[in-house]
């Protein structure tokens, strides 16, 4: 039996939630969409896949709970919903994530779960870091920062209250248990994968300080996700140091753009890979043919002044 105390605490987190999201102006759907991800859609999709036993004991839940009214609204329209001709409103949906998963087996519980602890276990921690071999130093500080970030995961089996508040279905017993489990195992993987990080990480920093490797591409595995390593030797035979000078203002402003804006994407420091390995040789082809640096030396001078006007565009906003 429940405290009544906790169900009254979970009461009010909730109302507080509803009037947030109505007063920042959003609908119900995409408030349950910020709460809980891709679950909203499969809660739906395994409500409109339901067998008939399993439709009839869900439905009639459904009227028990919101009454008789609300149920015969349902089953008339409920192959509307299967077809598609009719919307699942946002109140339907949101009683649906209540309900639905009281009666599916453990096992799709237990996904359930699991997808929404993966949504709520992401954190603030870098995917990339560039290790320069002539000065290493700062890349070394950086990547120390973010082994430091690297936490127990125990909080991986926690989730926000308010969320938990929009399906009490989470406090279930079973789910519960394999909550606690599941935070075992984590916090088990957590030491291990932290350790085998910061072993590596030594090895690496000693190989770089006695000059071993100065240009090399890693991935380090941790709890909190693959860190991507690059450690390059400074050069100006990079394309735009060749085409106007390492100090150069265009210079400054792809170094703006790479740091900004292309460590922020999958698809940016996909890039920077990529010109890491590929840019020295580019570079050294444009320093001995004239009309190939006459043609990069233009297309710089197009991305640059494109980047310099979004920048004042965005400065201006």
């Amino acid at each position: 039996m429940e405290n009544s105390d906790e169900v009254k605490r979970r009461k009010r987190g909730k109302e507080i939630q509803d009037r947030l999201y109505r007063k920042r102006g959003l609908t119900t759907h995409k408030h349950l969409s910020l709460l809980f991800g891709d679950v909203t859609e499969d809660i739906r999709q395994k409500f409109l896949s339901l067998n008939m036993p399993e439709l009839n004991h869900v439905l009639a839940d459904y009227g028990a709970i919101y009454g008789e009214a609300a149920e015969r609204y349902a089953r008339k329209t409920y192959p509307m919903w299967v077809s598609g001709s009719t919307s699942l409103s946002g109140q339907t949906l949101e009683r649906l994530i209540e309900l639905v998963p009281r009666h599916l087996d453990s096992e799709a519980r237990k996904a359930l779960l699991f997808k929404l602890l993966q949504k709520y276990s992401k954190n603030e921690f870098p995917s990339l870091i560039r290790i320069n071999s002539q000065e290493p130093e700062e890349g070394f500080v950086q990547l120390e920062q973010a082994l430091n970030k690297i936490r127990s995961n125990e909080s991986l089996a926690r989730l926000p209250e308010w969320v938990m508040s929009y399906a009490t279905w989470l406090y279930n017993d079973d789910i519960t248990i394999l909550r606690a489990v599941t935070a075992e195992i984590q916090n088990s993987e957590t030491v291990m994968l932290k350790r085998k990080a910061i072993e590596q990480v030594g090895l690496l920093k000693k190989a770089v300080r006695n000059g071993e490797i100065t240009s090399a591409e890693y991935n380090l595995k941790t709890p909190n996700g693959d860190l991507k390593l690059i450690i390059y030797e400074p050069s100006k035979c990079f394309v735009a140091s060749v085409c106007f000078g390492s100090d150069s203002p265009e210079v400054t402003t792809l170094r703006l753009w790479r740091d900004e804006v292309l460590s922020s994407t999958v698809f940016g420091r996909n890039f920077i890979l990529w010109y890491y390995k590929y840019g020295p040789t580019i570079a050294r082809f444009t320093k001995t043919n004239k009309v190939l640096k006459a043609i990069l030396k233009g297309g710089i001078v197009m991305v640059v002044r494109m980047l310099n006007s979004q920048r004042q565009r965005h400065s201006g906003e």
